[in-house]
């Protein structure tokens, strides 16, 4: 898989963060429901490190919506 550009990371990172609040969570509460360590929420928010599709998975089920629909709210 290819990856992702440091801008089309920060759209992704935004978006995970805005539905996270949406949600009322925590990175800490929210790395717990994702299966993730919460420094790496921090990391994935701000778009400092790429991601695998297995993290979007877990992100978007975190966050109560299809890997697809996280995607296009990141605007990709």
């Amino acid at each position: 898989m290819e990856e992702w550009s440091h801008v089309e990371l920060r759209r992704l990172g935004r978006a995970m963060r805005v539905a996270r609040h949406e949600l009322g969570l925590s990175q800490e509460d929210f790395a717990e429901v994702a299966e993730i360590h919460r420094t790496y929420v921090t990391r994935l928010e701000n778009g400092k490190v790429n991601v695998s599709w297995e993290i979007i998975s877990r992100v978007a089920r975190a966050l109560r919506m299809k890997p697809s629909t996280l995607i296009a709210r990141a605007g990709m």
